[in-house]
């Protein structure tokens, strides 16, 4: 799997996003079928915590650790932030989004 990625100026709303322009964009990705997934066994414990307020508050994004990969969902995008140490695993769940045609 390969996948291009680029700066790209987006529009978000609200000052606290704007932390998120210098990651940058998936812009292609490449899959050599056949791919052939076999994820060991998970068992994860314990529980996700309610968090009061946004996460974006709680840590800075170094660009160099992330990549904003735009899926198409019905008539929205969707913006997901993976971070770069667990993008195979990542990956394996928004490949099913389509990623969705970006204009320059």
């Amino acid at each position: 799997m390969a996948v291009i990625s680029l700066p790209k100026k987006i529009q978000f709303t609200g000052k606290l996003y704007e932390k998120l322009l210098p990651v940058p964009v998936i812009r292609q990705m490449l899959i050599y079928p056949p791919l052939v997934i076999q994820q060991p066994e998970n068992k994860r414990t314990g529980q996700f915590r309610k968090v009061g307020k946004n996460p974006l508050t709680l840590f800075d994004i170094n660009p160099n650790e992330f990549l904003c990969y735009p899926a198409r969902v019905g008539k929205l995008v969707i913006r997901f932030i993976l971070i770069s140490d667990f993008l195979s695993s990542d990956f394996l769940y928004v490949t099913c989004l389509n990623l969705p045609e970006i204009k320059n």
